[in-house]
């Protein structure tokens, strides 16, 4: 298997979480893949009948706060992966109930972005509510998830869990 240069440290970062019983690991045939899938998940394109990362799913995936007794859960993940299309990039972070999440995405692509919330009236973008924010649009509640629909642009998004 080729590395890029960096991959030791997610090598190793892929390993811890590995051991850790509070994790499974897709399999697939790429370790960028792996990496995306695991810690924030950037689907593949086709998912929501787009070509070439056109349309694109962000869902990230915190684990919960009691998934592992033994070690404290991670409470943050910052990736970007670089497409046909552009940069798509995402960080999250979870600090007790609030989670917090940077989301860009390359011009001319839409996504689709599952948001762990309570429920639209917990979610605000740049610190604004969601009503009358440009560029995004919710869609419906999904179980622990608030599934928005956005833009090309850069987002960060806060939410209550």
């Amino acid at each position: 298997m080729n590395h890029r240069p960096g991959s030791r440290r997610l090598l190793a970062l892929l390993a811890a979480v590995a051991r850790s019983p509070a994790w499974t690991l897709p399999v697939a045939g790429a370790l960028d893949r792996v990496h995306l899938r695991c810690e924030y998940r950037v689907d593949p394109p086709g998912i929501i009948d787009g070509a070439g990362f056109q349309q694109i799913i962000i869902r990230p995936n915190p684990p919960a706060p009691s998934s592992n007794p033994e070690n404290a859960p991670i409470a943050w993940v910052k990736a970007e992966y670089g497409s046909i299309r552009g940069k798509i990039f995402s960080e999250w972070r979870r600090d007790g109930d609030r989670f917090e999440l940077d989301v860009t995405t390359p011009a001319n692509t839409t996504a689709a972005v599952f948001l762990p919330a309570s429920g639209q009236e917990s979610i605000t973008e740049g610190g604004r509510r969601l009503d009358g924010t440009a560029g995004v649009q919710f869609l419906r509640q999904e179980g622990d998830r608030a599934v928005l629909g956005v833009l090309s642009g850069r987002y960060r998004f806060a939410s209550s869990l």
